[in-house]
Order: C-alpha cells, then structure tokens, then sequence
C-alpha cells in the first residue's frame, strides 16, 4: 500500500524525485478529504481547491494568486512567438 494517498509521478523515472515534490503531496495529502475527487459528490473548481491548499503551499515557499482581482493576481510576463 501506498504512503500516500495521492498519486504522482516525477520525470525523469531514471532519477530521484526533487525534495520539494515531497513537501507538495504532503500538502495534498494532508487536504486529501476534502480535495480529493473520489470522497466528493461534486467536483470541485480549480480555484476551490486552491483556497483549500493555499496556506500549505505558501508554507512551502510557493507563491500563489489569491483572488481574481489585480491586486491578488501574480504579475507574470507571457511571451508569444
């Protein structure tokens, strides 16, 4: 049986996963029932589930949008071409 609840996987297989993956499926594991798509009646949005992960993620040096206005957004250039 898996250690974890969440199933992932790392690229490539040949080497180890990075230290940092670790800490996210901890996040995810730890938000498992109430994330998680097999314990739900209904599906969740994408912005849903970040209100429920947000906290751990930020705890783990990630950056997150917060909100849909300008103020919570993450200023991120976008390159065409």
């Amino acid at each position: 049986m898996s250690k974890h609840k969440v199933r992932f996987s790392c690229f490539p297989k040949t080497k180890p996963s990075p230290q940092f993956v670790s800490q996210i499926v901890r996040v995810f594991d730890a938000h498992y029932d109430a994330i998680g798509t097999q314990l739900l009646s209904k599906s969740l949005t994408d912005n849903s589930v970040l209100a429920v992960l947000h906290n751990g993620l930020a705890a783990t040096g990630f950056q997150l949008e917060s909100g849909k206005t300008t103020a919570k957004l993450i200023d991120r250039p976008v390159f065409f071409g």
